[in-house]
């Protein structure tokens, strides 16, 4: 039996014969200088956001007094050049409707006016045009069959978007409004999708594939739950954007700068509070004071216009908003479509008058059928076409949800006003030279730095008490250990000096070892608040195409690791002293750096299974209840509680798939290697038997998970 005998250790004058892995104490010196080098840059950027908050401000001491032509002080404006101001009518003190030089050059290069074009307005040319677009479902029965007939959530829809133009989508709820406004915007994903198209002058028959790709790169959209970091602020939320979008601006970083400050004034945020955390809840409940809702609205307005797009999207933008902020909303996107001259649509639900008095074009739909698709000005039509009076326009948003709700389509076909053909757009704003010279495509490399970065500064940097504590938690773990476990790594001294450990004390220590292992695999599983809120951002951000799904999971697994690395070393430093988790025939040096990647590897490979299961599933509770019973699922089949030889051999194939059985067997490698101690190979604990090899398989195991992850990420579709 594995008990009877007793197996003494190698002495020391043998420890020269056995030389150390190179592979683990690589990957540990690795880790720890990886990690070493990232805290260093940590904490210089943490250096510079104290420094810039403490910084003086150098815009206050200049043009303290900025007046316009007319002598009036001119608020919250950037006045770079005090000459340059666009956009102005000559009595407008509004700072809403004022655009700096610099972001006019831009605007100028990307809106140029079109000439020749007969189908088109002077002042307001078509960049966007359908024609019968349609959406439909396959329909199905009580029994889960489809029917012959499909269900329609969008037919016979046409339309035009015009530069300058604000366009009101309206109708009861389930009439189609989203569907519309998913198809214009690129993001509808499900159903089968019919209809011409017309962007910027390029006709589109494939609204899947063709023009979900052509319409992201000239379109931004505004989702109705807007989601910002709570940490972030106002000013880094745009330029977020603005450099995954447009790259690094060749003409330096303090054009950028201007841009990002121009837009923010275009919104009418103020400049203290650009500079304070937008506010909201974190990943473990915790709430930061804040932006206001409306403030929040206007700021996701402005980090789609730093895309620098043509046409805007927006879903529910008045929603959760009082009247006189859904006013000023709306208001202040009508005048960045003129200042701008871009194209915007908003899906909204019963509008005040005064809402509705700002825009310039309404598409009605009722029942997944277009009622109305013209300018506001031509509505009469739509009422001489009923045979009713029009009612006075505080009365008319309500009469037209009202006159929709019960018209139908297949008795009343002669009410619907409609466009009679697809209308010419115009691409000439699009594909100048000197446009594609201004919109570079920014670098991978860029923009996975700035998707990183966010994270650091929002996750970590700014959440020094969040990483604190896990470091803490993890040294405590070990402290526990050490004392529940205390020198139970090192057996008594026999009276020659000698000293023998019995494969009773092996299993003990393994015993012990597989607390730690444990720990290392079940202590990540606190971050799935956290990763559940970044994958709710990252379903917001995800459908506009700002940056790839492998890039928000490497930046993740990049972070983490260098956390759980800090915890690990925790871990590692103060339970093996501890417990004696020593290797005699090698130095204490060796020994630690060996047992440090193996928990290490296991931290990051337990951070990487969480990580997945919260992509996959649809709430932290059933990520952490399915991931805590794999790991103990894991466990049971690692052959640490119970040996492979007392298992039946219809389920002791499943340890072949159980990554903490490679952990354990790392362990025992690095503690027994060289020694006379057999316990791990009579109960089949030695398959492989190195430390590099178990190492290895822990490798492949975290490289599947990422895999998994990434793959999870890009066929995540956003909930409605």
């Amino acid at each position: 039996t594995p008990f009877d005998p007793v197996f003494k250790r190698h002495t020391m004058e043998n420890m020269n014969e056995i030389s150390p892995e190179i592979f683990p104490i690589a990957l540990a010196l690795v880790l720890l200088s990886s990690s070493f080098a990232f805290s260093c840059y940590a904490f210089y950027k943490l250096w510079v956001e104290s420094s810039k908050a403490t910084a003086p401000s150098t815009d206050d001491n200049k043009n303290e007094s900025p007046e316009n032509e007319d002598g009036i002080p001119v608020p919250g404006t950037l006045l770079k050049r005090q000459n340059s101001w666009t956009g102005m009518d000559e009595d407008t003190t509004d700072p809403s409707l004022l655009v700096s030089s610099t972001l006019r050059v831009d605007v100028e290069q990307q809106q140029q006016q079109p000439e020749g074009n007969s189908n088109t307005h002077p002042e307001s040319p078509p960049l966007l045009a359908w024609k019968d677009l349609a959406c439909t479902y396959p329909s199905k029965r009580s029994g889960g069959k489809s029917t012959p007939t499909n269900f329609a959530a969008l037919s016979g829809c046409g339309g035009e978007m015009r530069a300058t133009e604000l366009v009101a989508i309206m109708g009861r709820s389930g009439s189609g409004k989203s569907t519309l406004l998913d198809i214009l915007s690129g993001r509808k994903t499900l159903g089968n999708l019919s209809g011409s198209m017309s962007i910027l002058g390029h006709s589109v028959l494939d609204l899947k594939q063709e023009g979900q790709q052509f319409l992201r790169h000239v379109c931004s959209y505004v989702p109705q739950r807007e989601s910002f970091f709570p940490t972030q602020t106002p000013e880094e939320a745009v330029a977020f954007v603005a450099n995954l979008k447009l790259g690094r601006d060749a003409r330096g970083d303090h054009v950028r700068d201007e841009r990002v400050q121009t837009i923010l004034d275009l919104m009418g945020i103020s400049k203290e509070a650009r500079k304070r955390p937008i506010g909201g809840s974190l990943a473990g409940g915790l709430v930061i004071r804040g932006l206001s809702g409306g403030e929040r609205k206007r700021l996701a307005l402005a980090c789609a216009v730093a895309a620098k797009p043509s046409i805007l999207f927006l879903d529910e933008i008045t929603s959760g908003l009082d009247s006189e902020n859904a006013i000023l909303v709306v208001s202040l996107l009508k005048n960045m479509c003129k200042c701008l001259k871009l194209a915007a649509a908003v899906v909204i639900h019963q509008p005040s008058f005064e809402v509705f008095d700002c825009f310039d074009r309404l598409i009605l739909l009722s029942h997944g059928d277009c009622m109305y698709s013209d300018r506001i000005e031509n509505v009469s039509t739509l009422y001489s076409n009923m045979g009713v009076p029009m009612p006075d326009h505080f009365y008319l948003p309500g009469d037209l949800l009202k006159r929709a709700s019960a018209w139908d389509a297949k008795t009343q076909p002669e009410v619907a006003v409609l466009l009679p053909q697809l209308v010419a757009t115009t691409g000439q704003s699009f594909d100048s030279k000197s446009n594609r010279r201004s919109q570079s495509t920014p670098s991978m490399y860029w923009q996975f730095s700035t998707v990183l970065h966010r994270s650091l500064l929002n996750h970590y940097l700014r959440n020094l008490t969040n990483l604190a504590a896990r470091v803490g938690i993890y040294a405590s773990t070990a402290a526990f250990f050490g004392c529940f476990f205390w020198k139970v790594a090192e057996p008594p001294a026999a009276g020659d000096g000698d000293t023998s450990l019995s494969n009773e004390q092996a299993q003990i220590v393994l015993g012990a070892g597989i607390f730690l292992i444990q720990a290392a695999y079940l202590l990540p599983f606190a971050q799935v608040s956290t990763f559940f809120f970044d994958k709710k951002v990252f379903m917001e951000e995800n459908p506009i195409g700002l940056y790839p799904p492998w890039m928000y999971s490497i930046s993740q697994f990049l972070l983490e690791s260098w956390a759980l690395t800090l915890g690990g070393v925790a871990l590692t430093a103060i339970a093996v002293p501890m417990m004696g988790l020593w290797n005699p025939v090698l130095s204490k040096t060796w020994s630690f750096f060996t047992l440090l990647s193996v928990l290490s590897l296991s931290g990051v490979l337990g951070n990487a299974i969480i990580l997945l299961l919260s992509v996959v599933m649809v709430s932290q509770d059933l990520a952490f209840l399915l991931g805590s019973s794999f790991v103990t699922v894991c466990l049971a089949a690692s052959g640490g509680f119970v040996p492979f030889t007392a298992m039946e051999e219809w389920i002791v194939w499943v340890q072949w798939i159980s990554p903490v059985k490679y952990s354990l067997q790392g362990f025992a490698a690095g503690l027994f290697r060289g020694t006379d101690t057999t316990y791990a190979s009579l109960i089949e604990l030695d398959t492989p038997d190195t430390v590099s090899a178990n190492c290895a398989v822990l490798v492949a195991f975290f490289g599947t998970f990422a895999i998994l992850t990434m793959l999870a990420l890009s066929l995540q579709k956003e909930v409605r």
